[in-house]
């Protein structure tokens, strides 16, 4: 029996609103802060089984090429500020693109070893090379664990980040 797969219609077209909805981003806007962040704006489509390997692949350069231009537009005088786009994988929705603006919290937020939450790093592959992804940015790939009492949740998370 031969399993077809359902085509997803429009993928071009929410993808162009996608970015579109990304290039409107505006960071720096609350500087006083420890961090700003900026999520996804768009409903699931982009997790969805049946969005194509590619337009998936588009999203993410274009994710981080959105941190990107947050670097290059970094306001002079900032005691301390580090931009990071965060690739959540298998759920792209998920991902975020983190201004911080405290190095103390910069320095802190790495380490995820408590019991609810988990990171260990990823060393043997890289999503970089993966999915052919050129950047300045420098790559850190994280496995983590969500702990919900009797229920685990695990994804990876793969941060481009100033080097």
């Amino acid at each position: 029996m031969k399993i077809s797969k359902k085509k997803q219609r429009g993928q071009g077209r929410r993808l162009k609103k996608l970015f579109q909805r990304i290039d409107n981003f505006r960071p720096y806007t609350d500087v006083n802060q420890i961090y700003e962040h900026f999520h996804v704006p768009c409903t699931a489509f982009i997790d969805n089984t049946n969005t194509s390997s590619k337009i998936k692949t588009t999203f993410i350069k274009k994710w981080i090429a959105a941190a990107e231009r947050f670097v290059l537009d970094k306001p002079e005088g900032l005691p301390f500020c580090r931009a990071a786009a965060v690739i959540c994988e298998p759920y792209l929705s998920a991902s975020q693109i983190i201004i911080f603006y405290d190095e103390e919290y910069y320095n802190s937020f790495w380490d995820r070893n408590g019991e609810e939450q988990k990171w260990t790093v990823i060393t043997n592959r890289s999503l970089k090379t993966q999915k052919g992804i050129k950047t300045n940015l420098a790559e850190k790939g994280f496995c983590e664990t969500m702990t919900d009492g009797e229920t685990a949740f695990k994804d990876e998370l793969w941060f481009y980040c100033e080097p």
